[in-house]
């Protein structure tokens, strides 16, 4: 079972995928300002989209930029509160799987070139 998630900075969503190309209906919750009651969100809602199911990877998109490094968000101006905490580290010992990040709109921008109106073209594709 693989998690997906987006956090913006005002509301966060968290859905379970199977490996098929289809998801389960998204958890929608606000986001939590600050950085400890976020990852506690996210870490539940996870684990309700997951039910019974092994978790074997969490991978999703947030708003700012992505320090790969360090696996934290910089310069967050909408969660001020999160920008240089380690959420790829705090998120994958509280699920005990791999944690991927990505800006959020680079996110959005993969989803359209393979599954939504790009899915046809070839420039988008990758």
């Amino acid at each position: 079972m693989y998690i997906l998630f987006d956090i913006g900075g005002t509301k966060m969503r968290v859905a379970a995928a199977s490996g098929t190309g289809s998801f389960t209906e998204p958890q929608i919750a606000p986001t939590p300002q600050n950085f400890e009651e976020g990852i506690v969100t996210l870490v539940r809602m996870a684990k309700t989209a997951a039910g019974s199911e092994p978790i074997e990877r969490i991978v999703g998109g947030i708003a700012g930029t992505v320090d790969k490094e360090n696996g934290s968000v910089m310069n967050e101006r909408h969660l001020p509160d999160w920008s240089g905490k380690p959420f790829q580290k705090a998120v994958s010992e509280a699920l005990g799987a791999p944690v991927t990040i990505e800006n959020d709109a680079a996110m959005v921008g993969l989803g359209e070139a393979h599954f939504g109106r790009g899915k046809d073209f070839r420039l988008l594709r990758i």
